[in-house]
């Protein structure tokens, strides 16, 4: 089987209503369509397009109690939060409806695929980055939440996902590891171990571009677990402040590539808006599975009997929260007057 693939380089831009965001996605999507793509991926943060909503407060306010939520259910979820959750707990229930119609309406009217990036949310006291993925049909397939958080985000409250689901489609197996997932080697494994043929990387990186370091990622995984990789970016400048670079790739093992070199398809520029396609060969990887089968040969009981050092490290990480935790509270009793 031949499958044609997309993937979408976009810039953050705020959207004020419902209809610019439509109207800011949907090129993209009938690009990826009209050059035969069944599959198109967004990039991280396609959702964070929607804080544009929150010029308007109160109409947010308004919209989340009309969903049931009593005010003071309301300020106790908020005030738990630092910040920028703060902010994407309070914008999020109105934004997930906008954002879910758009990408549903899109899929099914364009007869596609959708990974819709990903869209920061709450559910209960914490906030999460989730990436929807939405069929032909304009249905929801499923979820995956961020495992794994760049240092700015876990100080910004956004909790991570504990779960990593395999999506078995009539397109393949597919697997969703967001950015810093893919920066983590067992993220990748564990999905190609559920049977994953694909794996999409939505990623929004807040740095210049580094071609050679960027092959630390999905490129790398695809050829430690012989996947496909499909990785989209988010770029731009934000305020004057955040610089977002990267480039759009579409990736398989260097054996059954044109160049031998891993990319099926790249982006031209790192800072421009470009839809780039390219087939995935099933086949190929199929008889490159069949001759040498990197996963088949894992020495599982190597892998075991070294698996505790994970435990360690969640240790040393609950007494480093800990000691944090109890610092703060000494120092916060001594009072801005105590030598």
């Amino acid at each position: 089987m031949i499958l044609r693939v997309s993937s979408v380089q976009m810039r953050l831009t705020f959207c004020k209503s419902k209809d610019d965001y439509l109207n800011k996605i949907e090129p993209f999507v009938k690009k990826a369509s009209q050059d035969g793509a069944r599959l198109v991926a967004f990039p991280e943060d396609t959702g964070t397009l929607l804080l544009g909503l929150y010029s308007h407060p109160l109409r947010i306010i308004r919209e989340n109690l009309r969903s049931g939520e009593s005010i003071k259910n309301l300020l106790v979820r908020l005030v738990r939060l630092p910040l920028v959750a703060k902010t994407f707990a309070l914008v999020g229930p109105y934004a997930q409806e906008v954002y879910e119609e758009t990408f549903s309406q899109l899929a099914k009217k364009y007869n596609i695929y959708i990974l819709g990036g990903t869209i920061l949310l709450p559910e209960g006291t914490k906030v999460y980055n989730i990436s929807y993925l939405f069929s032909p049909q304009g249905e929801i397939i499923g979820t995956q939440k961020k495992t794994h958080l760049y240092l700015s985000e876990i100080a910004w409250g956004i909790s991570v996902g504990d779960e990593l689901q395999v999506f078995d489609t009539s397109i393949g197996k597919l697997g969703v590891a967001i950015c810093m997932d893919n920066g983590y080697p067992e993220v990748a494994r564990i999905m190609r171990l559920k049977g994953a043929d694909i794996i999409i990387d939505p990623s929004a990186n807040p740095d210049y571009y580094h071609h050679f370091a960027s092959l630390n990622g999905l490129w790398a995984r695809c050829q430690e677990n012989y996947l496909f990789g499909i990785h989209s970016c988010m770029v731009g400048d934000v305020f004057g402040r955040l610089i977002l670079r990267g480039k759009a790739k579409i990736m398989a093992p260097c054996y059954i590539t044109p160049n031998i070199d891993g990319f099926i398809a790249l982006a031209k520029e790192d800072n421009e808006e470009e839809v780039i396609v390219g087939d995935l060969d099933f086949a190929r990887l199929g008889e490159l599975r069949r001759e040498f089968d990197i996963v088949e040969i894992i020495n599982t009981p190597l892998l075991k009997k070294y698996f505790p050092l994970y435990e360690q490290i969640s240790r040393r990480r609950r007494r480093s929260t800990l000691w944090s935790m109890l610092w703060g509270m000494t120092v916060k009793g001594r009072g801005k007057d105590s030598p």
